[in-house]
């Protein structure tokens, strides 16, 4: 199933996160997966989204807590009260974007098997066809502040429940 149910309190609670705000955990070695993110940055004027790879302890942590599977084959939407992986993920993502992107998500139709049929290919040549990503962002204040890891008090565990 692409969508679960969550706990307003599992997700929220104690993370810095406005309950507007939605999670996007992607793969961060792959190149495919960073120009999808350096896509979408410029073209989320409400700064609806923040960003953590799937490989860092803060992106894995929040997939267990949550019991969501970590699976490096996709990209994890996690919103106030729900989650999406692969096709539905993207397409959700888009609807938030700035025009024409929300067009996009009028490919919700299609059926979840066929869309996450061709995601699923896509996403096991990926790195044949790209290569991994290696290189590394140039992080303005802006933009360190839509990635998780940038939310974390520096005095505090990743553990614990204090986050800036």
């Amino acid at each position: 199933n692409t969508r679960t149910r969550l706990s307003k309190y599992q997700l929220f609670g104690g993370m810095g996160l406005k309950d507007t705000e939605k999670v996007i955990l992607f793969d961060g070695d792959c190149a495919v997966c960073n120009t999808f993110v350096q896509f979408v940055v410029p073209r989320d004027p409400n700064n609806t989204f923040v960003f953590g790879s799937l490989q860092s302890e803060l992106g894995t942590k929040l997939l267990e807590e949550r019991g969501i599977p970590c699976d490096l084959n996709t990209v994890v939407l996690i919103e106030k009260n729900d989650f999406h992986f692969k096709s539905t993920a993207i397409l959700h993502i888009c609807s938030h974007l700035s025009q024409p992107w929300p067009l996009l998500y009028s490919f919700i139709w299609v059926p979840a098997f066929i869309r996450d049929f061709c995601y699923s290919t896509f996403a096991q040549y990926r790195y044949l066809l790209f290569g991994k990503s290696e290189i590394c962002w140039r992080m303005t204040p802006d933009l360190k502040k839509r990635f998780l890891e940038s939310r974390i008090d520096a005095s505090s565990s990743l553990y614990g429940d204090s986050w800036v």
